[in-house]
């Protein structure tokens, strides 16, 4: 989070938003040098940097950064996960460009713990196919519910 966050600040102007990012920079200068850098037109090195004084600041009372507190106590390497998600998840909302390669790959990871942790209550975790034993030929089954009419 360091690489993307220059400091974090309790924020006393958020009520319903859990976090945003805030810089000197605007968004659209922001984008518009992403896309330069992307096109090879403005070089990553030596040329104008995407901006490193990026402001998180956090709503304290908000549902998210309270269950994040407890989950960093409870499972700093989950946490530092669901984190990262998180923070990617802010400086999308803050349009602010970011590699979004390992997001999805993050996201995944953290659905599938979410996932399996709330299998082994139901007694269903054996039913589950693991990653290493699933293959192409298993069949994924999606039950559909009929809507009901509203008549």
């Amino acid at each position: 989070m360091k690489a993307k966050v220059s400091k974090v600040q309790l924020s006393s102007r958020l009520s319903s938003t859990p976090a945003i990012l805030v810089g000197q920079m605007s968004s659209s200068m922001m984008m518009m040098m992403q896309m330069l850098q992307s096109s090879g037109q403005m070089p990553a090195q030596g040329g104008m940097d995407m901006p490193s004084d990026l402001t998180l600041e956090i709503n304290a009372s908000h549902p998210t950064i309270i269950n994040l507190n407890i989950l960093r106590k409870e499972s700093p390497a989950f946490a530092t996960e669901v984190s990262q998600v998180f923070l990617d998840q802010v400086m999308t909302s803050s349009n602010i460009p970011f590699d979004a390669r390992n997001s999805f790959e993050q996201s995944q990871s953290i659905m599938e713990a979410y996932l399996d942790e709330s299998l082994i209550g139901t007694g269903q975790k054996e039913q589950v196919p693991s990653q290493s034993k699933a293959t192409s030929e298993d069949p994924i089954i999606i039950e559909s519910v009929p809507a009901e009419d509203d008549d």
